[in-house]
Order: C-alpha cells, then structure tokens, then sequence
C-alpha cells in the first residue's frame, strides 16, 4: 500500500518539493489549465519568485502533450524580449514529466478586469488591443502564431505591460498538423480554419483579436447567446454573420470601430487586415476618428 501512495504524491508536488535538478522549490499550487498544471516556484538562492508549468497529473504518460509543453517552453525562448514571459529554466521532475519555469508577473489579466468592470469603454478597449496588437506583431514577425488569444491569455502588468501567456496552441508560421490532428485551442475563440484543420497564419490571431474587441465594447463574444458546446462554435464561426459591437453594446461604439471588428472576423482569411500592423493602423485611424463622448460604462485605465 505504501508503494501506490508513493507516486500520486510525487506527482501532486507539495511546498518545499525540489523542482527537478533546479534550484526551485515549490511555494504551493497557482493554477490548472486544460494539459498543464501551475505552481507557484521559488529559488532557493535568488529568492525569485516564477511560475512552473509541468504536464498535468492525467496527461502523464501522454507523449504528444509532453511534447507540445516542450515546443511552448522553445517557442517562448525564441520570443525572448517580444511581449511573452520569459523562461528561466526546463527539465523533467522525477516522475519523467517535462516543465519549464517561467517568470511570474504582477498585474491583472483581461478575462479579472472584464468580470469586474463589465465592459470597458470605447478609449479603453482601442487603447488595450492596440497595445496587443504591437506584442502580437513582434511574435508573428518572429514566425509564430500564437492560436489561442484571448482575454484570459492576454495580461496587463502593473507598469501597464501587455504580456501575452499560454503558447500551449501556438505554432511556427508555415507548420501544418494535418486535418486528423486533434484541434488545440478554446472553442469559443477560434478562427473557422482552425476547426477545418486548415494552415494557420498572422490572420488567425487577428480573427481572435476582433473577438476580444467584440468582448471588451459588448461584454460578450458574437456568438455567446447562441453557442453552447464546441460544435455550436465551430458552426457559428464558420457561416454565422456577427452583428455589429454598436448594436448591442450598452455605450455608443462608432462606425470606424465596427468596420474594424467586422473586417478581422471576416470568414475567409484574405478578407481580414493582412498582419497585425496593418490591423493596429486601421484600429488607430478609428480611435483618432472618434467623436468625443461621455462613455456609459466604467473606463479602466
């Protein structure tokens, strides 16, 4: 009986555990995604505080999740310096499975601020993906797509930083999987060709930047109040048209704004904006064109 316990406890990590062969230890859990786990880490000689991210307890024996931990540890390395978090070191614990320890940051994510403001309002929302859309251009220049934007993966520090987290279901920039291949990211915020499994592109995370935008003006996504599993979402983003922010926004959301939105959730690839630099000029142009206004809801700035 001692034998079965032994592993279940090495597997759930407990405060003061030893990460791997670094010189972390383990202050205590922070938070569970869908494949990987995070913990909060300290090094023993640094006094830093990071994040470690290690494969999930029931992804354990799962090669093909170990691996993807891998490539987002490498692709976070390759995006050293471009709005991601930095990745201090990488291995296996004792039980085989891969992590990586990444810095911690102080702030708050998009999904914190939207459960507590509602909806931001108009200046807010142009001025924060504006400043996404310059994070998101300095990774795509570097050749990846990050596959799964949204308000939970996009984080303001507290020196007003955008970082943008989770490259769990990012790929390089002409890396194909396949149309067999099991579909990576949230359901909720995925551009039509990634539920077709076709190639993915700059334009992909564009069609999930106009979504955030749609969120951030409106509350919700376009198509939240008709979509309730993955194959309600898959439908509406593949033939549904959204209706325009200003029509169901509870504060007044000008034309150049909607153009914006509607262009980046345009169905087909090549009718969205061609990178996210040619998107964050369009998004400016509409913020300069704006008709000043007392705005109805809470601006977080």
């Amino acid at each position: 009986m001692r034998t079965a316990h032994r592993l279940p406890r090495l597997l759930r990590l407990a405060p003061g555990d030893r990460v791997g062969e670094t010189s972390y230890h383990v202050v205590g859990p922070f938070a569970r995604g869908g494949m990987g786990a995070l913990y909060d880490v300290v090094h023993e000689t640094l006094a830093r505080r990071a994040l470690l991210k290690v494969v999930a307890e029931p992804f354990r024996s799962d090669a093909n999740v170990a691996e993807r931990l891998l490539e987002e540890a490498r692709l976070l390395d390759l995006l050293r310096g471009a709005s991601v978090p930095t990745v201090f070191d990488a291995g296996a614990l004792g039980d085989g499975r891969p992590f990586f320890v990444m810095e911690k940051l102080d702030g708050s994510d998009l999904r914190r601020e939207l459960g507590r403001l509602g909806v931001l309002s108009v200046p807010s929302a142009l001025r924060i993906v504006a400043d996404v859309l310059g994070a998101l251009d300095a990774v795509h220049e570097r050749g990846v797509v990050h596959g799964d934007l949204k308000a939970e993966n996009i984080f303001i520090t507290d020196d007003r930083r955008v970082v943008l987290l989770d490259l769990g279901a990012a790929q390089r920039l002409g890396e194909t999987r396949g149309h067999d291949a099991p579909r990576i990211g949230t359901p909720r915020s995925m551009a039509p060709e990634q539920f077709h499994g076709d190639a993915l592109d700059e334009r992909t995370d564009l069609y999930a930047i106009g979504l955030l935008l749609y969120e951030l003006l409106v509350g919700r996504g376009p198509f939240d109040a008709q979509a309730r599993s993955a194959e309600d979402f898959h439908a509406s983003h593949s033939v549904r048209v959204p209706v325009a922010p200003s029509l169901r926004a509870p504060q007044r959301v000008p034309l150049e704004v909607d153009m914006v939105v509607l262009r980046a959730l345009a169905k087909q690839p090549r009718e969205r904006f061609v990178s996210a630099a040619d998107m964050l000029g369009a998004l400016l142009e509409a913020s300069a064109s704006q008709v000043e206004h007392e705005p109805t809801a809470s601006s977080w700035t």
